[in-house]
């Protein structure tokens, strides 16, 4: 499809809002009653502008797009030189099947003239008022992004399809094979909208419903101006005071330059320079509050190693280094002050102490030492020659009676004891190594595994009949699948080296074709969230994330024309008061793609 018509810029796809009209996109399938509401919202006073009227228009009188369609289609498309073509051949060649080309060039001739009649009409409008721009293919062309927000009108199915046969003469299938032209079917195009109204009963009771809705829209646009008004007041404040900052930084600098004097030759220097501003200003309208800025500017001045200087002073201070420079211990001089001698000792001492009692004991400390050290070792001895065994007295023979030995007795510590009565006798040569695994291909058991086992759920486990098994390069850790008895999916978990589950997948299937994922964590198998799959006729059409307490996270519904996916509504809620939070759109088939596979449990895993 080629690009849609305000895709290119101009107002409808327009800045922030600040200056710009409050814009809607008005959509809805054929015979809904879009021309009832936008005749109600015209006489509310609201501006309302037809694409259909612009195409019309565009085709109806002789222009750059008018001659580019008959050279595209052919000139006989008008009956009479220079004056309307035929819509309905028009039509025709582009709705047929397999035209996908021809409907892509007559939207490339187009779009970019409808774009810019908008753009005209939107340009004499104020930014006060509203706009609706009614697009009946909106959703199926990927814009509803160029608007503030989304009305969708929406009609019981056998109302609509009395209703298109009752306005243009056709019969019941002909007026069906209308409907289908519009792409997404209504409920599709209603989940991707802000706005759904609802067409279901009398003329007057209808119009109440656009009167309501476009009472709160005014409300909605008034907020929405605001908004930008005090983001553009904002920026503006933001230029402001950086603007200052700037000045008062100049100023400091200067200052704290002329504080430090003659910087050529000099000793130890610092400079401060501090300064500030009370700022209060408002304009009646936009009060901005007061604030105090300040700039402080810091500088100073060290002397480094190099040269050899005067007096053998490295630092370049000449005779002035012993009697200044050499004071500051941040100086960088190699030359300090020399300092004082040691006090002398007493009278025969020489070691400073002013007592030599200790020339009687030269070495009594290390001796007492060394004798605590002994008495420590003679301990750690006795105590790691009991540990490892038990002492029994056996007709006045002592035994030692080595513990039974667990597992396979592989362990490095463990040796078996020989055939000498039960005593403890050490290995004679060391334990073989043991080789690392070769890595474990898939293999099918039709029992579940023991470790496996005390994860796995009781209603879960009565289903399992089959299990597939994988392992690392190191045969440390494990992939288990389990499979019902006609090989449907119901759990897969992932354990680490030791075993302990890191986390399952557990799935259930309904009959309606919905494929419910719980997902469990670690040793504790708590369970953290869920996800719900939901399919239509094979296809995923909606999918929902729930947390560790069931609350609603956040949904996916699929919009597709036939078998091909469209684009990917996606809506986000508070899971406190369960009320929605915010609302994207993904198009294209990897994006959308991408998306459900990141964002939601075992998607790679779920079939309908």
């Amino acid at each position: 499809m080629s690009k849609p018509f305000c895709a290119s810029g101009g107002s409808v796809a327009a800045d922030s809002g600040a200056h710009r009209p409050y814009k809607i996109g008005l959509a809805g399938g054929r015979g809904v009653g879009k021309s009832v509401a936008t005749e109600r919202l015209t006489l509310l006073g609201a501006k309302v502008i037809s694409t259909d009227e612009i195409t019309h228009e565009l085709l109806d009188n002789p222009g750059p797009a008018y001659y580019q369609v008959l050279r595209r289609f052919g000139a006989n498309l008008a009956p009479v030189k220079d004056g309307p073509i035929d819509r309905d051949v028009l039509a025709g060649i582009v709705f047929a099947a397999g035209a996908d080309a021809e409907k892509a060039d007559l939207e490339a001739i187009l779009f970019p003239c409808v774009n810019q009649r908008i753009d005209e009409i939107m340009a004499g409008m104020s930014e006060k008022e509203l706009a609706f721009i009614e697009v009946p293919l909106l959703h199926e062309a990927g814009m509803a992004d160029f608007f503030d927000e989304v009305w969708c009108i929406t009609a019981p199915e056998a109302l609509q399809v009395q209703w298109v046969m009752q306005r243009d003469g056709v019969t019941e299938p002909e007026a069906r094979n209308l409907i289908r032209q519009h792409g997404l079917t209504q409920d599709e195009k209603a989940n991707l909208s802000d706005v759904v109204l609802v067409n279901d009963s009398t003329r007057e009771a209808f119009e109440a419903k656009v009167d309501a809705e476009y009472r709160a829209c005014v409300k909605r646009a008034e907020a929405k101006r605001a908004e930008a008004v005090q983001a553009a007041v904002d920026a503006t404040a933001n230029d402001r005071y950086r603007h200052v900052f700037t000045s008062l930084g100049e100023i400091g600098v200067a200052e704290a330059v002329e504080r430090l004097g003659n910087v050529a030759r000099t000793k130890h220097k610092k400079a401060t320079a501090k300064l500030s501003m009370d700022v209060d200003s408002s304009d009646g309208q936009h009060p901005d509050a007061s604030r105090r800025l300040e700039v402080e500017v810091r500088m100073e001045i060290r002397n480094t190693p190099g040269g050899s200087g005067n007096g053998g002073c490295s630092c370049g201070c000449g005779p002035e280094c012993r009697v200044s420079c050499a004071c500051q211990p941040d100086c960088g001089c190699s030359c300090r002050k020399p300092a004082p001698p040691p006090p002398t000792p007493p009278d025969g001492c020489d070691h400073g102490c002013g007592d030599c009692n200790h020339r009687r004991y030269p070495r009594l400390w290390l001796l007492v030492l060394a004798f605590f050290a002994l008495l420590a070792f003679l301990f750690a001895v006795i105590v790691l020659v009991r540990q490892p065994s038990q002492h029994t007295d056996n007709g006045g023979k002592i035994v030692i009676v080595t513990p039974p030995c667990p597992g396979t007795c592989k362990g490095k510590d463990s040796a078996p004891p020989d055939d000498s009565g039960g005593v403890f006798r050490p290995p004679s040569a060391p334990p073989p190594v043991v080789k690392p695994c070769k890595p474990c291909d898939k293999h099918v058991v039709n029992e579940i595994p023991e470790y496996a086992f005390r994860f796995t759920h009781n209603a879960v486990r009565v289903q399992l009949r089959t299990w597939e098994i994988s392992c690392g390069g190191s045969c440390e850790g494990a992939t288990v699948d389990g499979f019902s008895e006609d090989h449907q999916l119901l759990v897969h978990q992932e354990f680490d080296k030791d075993y302990w589950l890191t986390y399952q997948y557990v799935f259930t299937y309904f009959p309606d074709g919905t494929t419910q994922v719980d997902k469990f964590e670690g040793r504790q198998n708590i369970f953290v969230g869920r996800t719900v799959y939901r399919f239509n006729a094979g296809l995923l059409a909606r999918a929902e994330m729930y947390d560790g307490m069931q609350r609603l996270l956040f949904t996916a519904t699929y919009s597709r024309t036939s078998s091909v996916p469209m684009a990917l509504s996606v809506e986000t809620f508070d899971p406190t008061s369960g009320a929605r939070s915010g609302k994207r759109t993904v198009v294209g088939v990897g994006n959308m793609e991408e998306y459900v596979q990141e964002n939601f449990y075992a998607y790679d895993r779920v079939k309908p």
